[in-house]
């Protein structure tokens, strides 16, 4: 039932963006594997600040080596990291740019009323597009928080492990709920944090445990959230339309 709350099917809209953003991912991951596209963190991304303390202890505890420790990742400056970061943002540019491409050849061409039948029709296909697209989203928003909160900060603000779990989320749970999961995860680590920020000074955490959290709690009450917050969506939606209409 499309209607559902945390249903999967999408839009006619939805699914070319989806479409369209898929096609591009894949191109982009083929540019990457040709080297047309240049990696970010060639020689391996800078661990974050509680991952390298709690390695180097580790190191420090077996008496390690000085060569073991010289295999840590490297210590890069603001500026580099930066540069490395936007190195990312060209590779998520292409799916996005072809997202954009498939919602207007879909809306601005004879194309529109052809998508929408097929959708309707095979709704095994408008399901995987809602299962991608929600899997776009939730690694959309964190990769989206990682580039921008390093750019702004001038080191790595999150790992890719969290934009891997938030694919998987994403992709089961749909777009809808994985936003909830993804402003959730904070509250679930609140407590924890405030405790390790003023016991042990610690200013990071590992983000993926909340994540985790975060996602189990939507799943049981995701149904309520969605009721609760449709109508008011809706009326949004609503004047959106009326405006543009006019």
């Amino acid at each position: 039932d499309p209607a559902r709350p945390g249903a999967l099917a999408v839009s006619p809209a939805i699914g070319a963006f989806t479409a369209g953003a898929a096609i591009g991912l894949i191109l982009a991951m083929v540019l990457l594997w040709l080297k047309v596209l240049p990696r970010s963190f060639a020689d391996g991304e800078p661990m974050l600040d509680f991952e390298r303390e709690q390695m180097e202890q580790e190191l420090r505890e077996r008496n390690a080596s000085p060569e073991e420790f010289a295999q840590l990742p490297p210590v890069a400056t603001k500026g580099q990291i930066r540069r490395e970061i936007l190195l990312e943002s060209l590779f998520v540019a292409i799916p996005v740019v072809l997202a954009i491409a498939a919602v207007w050849t879909v809306s601005a061409t004879g194309v529109g009323e052809a998508w929408s039948g097929l959708l309707h029709e095979q709704r095994w296909l408008s399901g995987l597009l809602g299962s991608i697209f929600g899997a776009m989203v939730a690694a959309g928003l964190i990769w989206i928080t990682r580039i921008v909160a390093t750019l702004a900060l001038g080191r790595v603000a999150m790992g890719q492990g969290d934009t891997h779990l938030m694919v998987a989320i994403g992709a089961v749970l749909g777009a809808g709920p994985s936003v909830l999961v993804f402003f959730a995860a904070p509250f679930c680590g609140l407590v924890i944090g405030v405790y390790k920020w003023f016991a042990k000074g610690a200013r990071e955490l590992p983000y993926g445990p909340y994540l985790s959290l975060a996602a189990a709690a939507t799943i049981l009450l995701y149904r309520y959230v969605e009721a609760y917050f449709r109508p008011h969506v809706e009326v949004i939606g609503e004047l959106l339309r009326l405006s543009s209409g006019n």
